[in-house]
């Protein structure tokens, strides 16, 4: 196995080097460019032939932002971040770096030294070359700028300086007087929207979709982007997809008191798109240790919400149409492996596991036939709907209403198919 290793790895840098070679751009490579290459790898011997330059893009005299290869170096393929001033960074290996006074420098450490400062990365971050976004671009969106073209409208989750504030902020009395308090916090958050639509979108073609509690769900052009992530008065950009566009629109929910997730996207047997898998509600709840019975899985969940009353529904792509999970109980095979995944997510219990470890086994039928002999004690038997009602026994695995030692019969059939 270490020789067929040794041997892949010989082959990688050869096929490097080869490709290097091949496309290697003599032209850019300077006396002064080989010897900070020599310093940076500690090598001497290093050729101008033996060194890609993939792009040398000036920052000003003297001063540019790099990324090159040297033929026979092995550089590993996995994609890394770097974090730099108000910028992130996603390259591919090796890493860019900055070239000045025929020295070559980490990135961070040439920001920190001073080598390059916020105007310089703000001119990198217009480089086509450099997949180079602000930290103030979220995962999400910053993973969806690969994907769109420089003129889709994205929409986009806009904080602002003052989206955080909170009544106390607005009146330190706000206790003995909450509706006054409560009309000056929305005056303030409507203000922010005014000024980010006014001054920072004011040159700017935008679609405004949603806003309220300090936020602002506005659908910018991929280009523009990265021209009001310059404004000082924008604190975080994040991504809204358009089925969570569609979940704002269709039950209006209060911005930074709810919760969204778009656990999967399910096929149909057809190949076609069938549904999303959604968990959303609002932070808080009525509090309640409550399940119900989705096919052959128990779906608990510790508080009762408005729209998704167990926290998961799904956006049916056919009918444009969101469904809780709930009202899809007693039609768990309508949809498409909906069970499964429900169970995946929601880390639901199945029916018949009774000693609660994850899967059923011999050990959960023989609980039930010691429980039916009165030798044993099945002591966590049920679980309570919403509505206050016992619904039904985590044993009763045949969904008849009561214990029997069918269910235990249902339980060993199951375990010889897993087998």
């Amino acid at each position: 196995m270490k020789k067929l290793l040794a041997l892949f790895l010989t082959m990688v840098i050869l096929l490097s080097a080869a490709s290097i070679n091949t496309f290697a751009l003599f032209d850019e490579v300077s006396d002064e460019f080989l010897a900070a290459v020599r310093v940076e790898y500690g090598n001497e011997s290093i050729q101008k032939n033996e060194i890609m330059i993939y792009y040398l893009k000036e920052l000003s005299q003297g001063k540019f932002v790099t990324k090159y290869a040297v033929s026979g170096y092995f550089y590993t393929c996995d994609m890394v971040d770097i974090s730099v001033g108000k910028y992130v960074i996603s390259t591919s290996r090796p890493e860019p770096v900055i070239y000045s006074d025929g020295t070559m420098y980490d990135i961070v450490n040439a920001y920190e030294q001073g080598i390059i400062n916020d105007d310089d990365l703000y001119t990198m971050s217009e480089f086509e070359e450099l997949h180079m976004v602000s930290s103030k671009i979220t995962g999400a969106l910053s993973d969806k700028l690969k994907r769109y073209e420089k003129d889709e409208y994205i929409n986009v989750r806009f904080e602002v300086q003052g989206s955080d504030y909170t009544l106390s902020d607005i009146d330190k009395n706000w206790v003995s007087d909450l509706g006054s308090a409560t009309k000056k916090l929305d005056e303030h958050y409507e203000s922010l929207h005014q000024k980010l639509v006014n001054e920072v979108l004011k040159d700017i073609d935008y679609i405004e979709r949603a806003h309220n509690n300090g936020i602002s769900v506005i659908a910018v052009k991929h280009n523009d982007i990265f021209t009001v992530v310059q404004s000082d008065f924008v604190t975080e950009l994040d991504y809204v997809s358009e089925i969570h566009m569609k979940y704002i629109d269709t039950y209006k929910p209060k911005f930074k008191e709810y919760v969204y997730d778009e656990k999967c996207w399910q096929y149909d047997e057809s190949g076609n798109l069938s549904y999303a898998l959604i968990n959303a509600h609002s932070i808080t709840g009525s509090t309640a240790e409550a399940g119900f019975r989705f096919g052959d899985i128990i779906v608990e969940s510790p508080a009762i919400y408005s729209n998704f009353t167990y926290g998961y529904g799904i956006y049916d792509f056919g009918m444009d149409k969101f469904y809780d999970v709930y009202d899809l109980k007693d039609c768990a095979d309508k949809y498409y492996r909906l069970e499964s995944s429900l169970a995946f997510y929601s880390r639901a219990k199945e029916a018949g596991d009774i000693n609660n470890d994850g899967a059923l086994t011999v050990l959960d039928a023989t609980m039930i036939q010691r429980h039916l002999a009165k030798l044993d004690v099945i002591r966590t038997v049920e679980f309570v709907s919403h509505d206050g009602k016992y619904v039904s026994n985590i044993a009763d695995t045949d969904k008849n209403g009561t214990v029997t030692v069918l269910d235990a019969t249902v339980i060993q059939k199951k375990i010889a198919k897993y087998i």
